[in-house]
């Protein structure tokens, strides 16, 4: 039984700081995954066909792009090219034991 890896969304979102006269600053929330993938490499494949696919879609409606990433025992993408703090969205190769690990932001008390 090997280690299964996912390609997880996360939707960025915009955090307001009070203190310091106020400044915004960017959360993710993790939204859903696709299909689990023996490799990490077959995730990462798929990921990069994703890419292509949303990149000519959003060409055409002219709304930035997505741009992939790779550092040591990381992959990804991220959405690049919008106007605001808080817009657009990432994408992680990880481990289905680990998903959602790259949360960050503000975590409700309730």
């Amino acid at each position: 039984m090997g280690r299964y890896y996912v390609v997880q969304r996360y939707d960025r979102y915009s955090i307001y700081e009070p203190a310091e006269g106020g400044y915004y600053y960017e959360g993710l929330e993790p939204v859903d995954f696709s299909q689990a993938f023996d490799t990490r490499q077959e995730a990462i494949d798929s990921l990069r066909e994703f890419i292509d696919e949303e990149n000519a879609t959003l060409a055409r409606e002219d709304e930035g792009f997505l741009t992939f990433w790779e550092y040591e025992n990381q992959a990804g993408a991220s959405s690049i090219n919008h106007k605001y703090i808080g817009e657009g969205c990432e994408f992680y190769v990880e481990p289905i034991n680990r998903r959602g690990r790259n949360r960050k932001g503000r975590v409700p008390y309730c």
